[in-house]
Order: structure tokens, then sequence, then C-alpha cells
């Protein structure tokens, strides 16, 4: 699929402004950095992609886990779960991207992230594949209507010339979030269980609301 990309990519003419010149793109890229870096509103909806990265990153390490230690569901009902997550996501997000043009940005973050605390929180309270799955899409549709309201906002909150630097602060913070999920939740499960760390993660993203 990346190869795919690539290749279409490679068929677009050139939007190049400058020449590839290594001392003027490191100034436009510093430039653009600093600008974004005191731009509240982009740091502070990065800040919110990546608690809900986080959230996702508890799933996506410890769900399996669960699942088969404690609801003792089989292999293919675990991979099924996150078969299911990532389909009901991936279909949902161009719908949702399209939901946050035409009703805004800010109420489809509230309400994805409120969603998932939600749903993230009851999922340790299941011991059935079928109430497990059934989170599971709620989870899916709430990480769809967050996320493609979150890097919508971000390009309207910034300059044209600006739109690279300010994708590239949001990547990297939400990375920082996807990873910190399974670091935090390994320390909590393993003090707290599942049920108290699950409940602490569905707060942290319903408080980020």
């Amino acid at each position: 699929a990346g190869l795919i990309a690539l290749g279409i990519a490679l068929r677009w003419p050139s939007d190049q402004k400058h020449r590839l010149e290594l001392g003027p793109l490191l100034q436009r890229m510093g430039k653009g950095f600093r600008e974004v870096g005191s731009n509240f509103s982009v740091l502070i909806t990065s800040l919110v992609e990546a608690f809900q990265y986080m959230a996702v990153g508890v799933v996506d390490a410890f769900l399996p886990i669960y699942a088969k230690l404690t609801a003792g569901l089989v292999e293919w009902q675990i991979g099924l779960l996150f078969a299911v997550q990532m389909a009901t996501t991936s279909l949902l997000k161009p719908l949702m991207g399209a939901v946050s043009d035409q009703f805004g940005r800010k109420p489809q973050i509230i309400i994805g992230l409120v969603l998932g605390g939600l749903a993230l929180w009851r999922i340790p309270w299941q011991t059935t594949f079928a109430s497990i799955c059934l989170l599971i899409i709620i989870f899916g549709i709430a990480v769809a209507l967050t996320t493609s309201a979150t890097s919508a906002l971000i390009t309207d909150l910034c300059a044209r010339e600006h739109y690279g630097a300010a994708h590239g602060v949001f990547g990297t913070i939400l990375d920082v979030g996807h990873a910190a999920g399974p670091i935090s939740a390994g320390f909590l499960i393993g003090a707290l269980g599942y049920r108290p760390s699950f409940a602490i993660f569905s707060v942290i993203l319903i408080l980020a609301s």
C-alpha cells in the first residue's frame, strides 16, 4: 500500500517553490517550527490527539492479553477484534471528516473522546466475544470521530506555508502519546489490574475533551 501511494505521489506535478538548498531549507523549517510551536491551539490539538492515541496504544497492547488470559477468547476471535476495530475506523474516517467540514471540528472531537473513554472503561468488564466486539466497534467509531477532525483542525489553525511544520509537530506529539500508552499501562495494570487501569485512561480521555 505504501509503494502504491508513493507511485501515485510521484506522478503529481511538482509544487516546489524553492530550489533544494540546505541552508535556506533549514531556515524556513526553523521559522515554521517556531511559529507552530508558539501556536497554543495547535499544541493543544496535538496533545488531544496524543491522548487519543495513548488509548489506542493501550488497547493494541493489552486487549489481546486480557482477551486471552481473562476473557478466555481464542486466537481467531482476538484477531477478528482488531480487524473489526481497524475496519470501523478506516471506513468511517472519510465520512467523519466530511461531517466535521459541515458541523465543526471541536464538537466532533469532544464527542469522540467521551465516547472512546466510555467504551475503554467498559472493555475489561466484559468476558464474551460479542460484548467486547461491540465495545471495540464503538471505540473504533470514537477514534474515527476524533482523528478525522483533529488533523483537519490542525490545518485550519495555521498558515498555508506552515502546513508541513504543523503536521510534523502534530505527528511527533501523536507518536509520543501512542508510545506512552503501552508503557504507562504496563505499570498500571501490573500494580492495579485491568479495570482500574482502563478506568484511568478513560478518565484521561474524558478530561482531554
